[in-house]
């Protein structure tokens, strides 16, 4: 992530605009990576939490993390507990909107 961030500034010309406070410079960004070694969340002051099971992001976060409790073990197919997640988002906040989209990438080795 500091690369990451490194290459926002100097090619795609984030402006970080920090608090001279702050210890870090700001990305702007809260990132969810999900991969064979876990589940983590990038804040914008690039600390990193791990989750074990599911996390949500974004103004819905409250109604999808419940949705994802209350049905995650429902659904074998990760897509169907996402959009699961998104949907009671869109219902209940109006700062998420349908339609979905949603993109599944191939691990190497499935």
């Amino acid at each position: 992530m500091r690369e990451f961030h490194k290459s926002l500034k100097e090619n795609y010309h984030l402006k970080p605009g920090d608090d001279k406070e702050d210890p870090y410079e700001t990305s702007h960004m809260h990132v969810l990576i999900a991969n064979p070694c876990g589940i983590f969340g990038v804040y914008a002051m690039r600390s990193v939490d791990e989750y074990k099971k599911f996390w949500a992001f974004g103004s819905g976060t409250d109604y999808a993390l419940g949705a994802l409790f209350c049905s995650y073990d429902s659904y074998e197919n990760p897509e169907d507990i996402a959009r699961v997640a998104i949907e009671a988002a869109a219902e209940f906040d109006n700062g998420t909107a349908l339609p979905i989209t949603i993109h599944s990438v191939d691990l190497v080795g499935d």
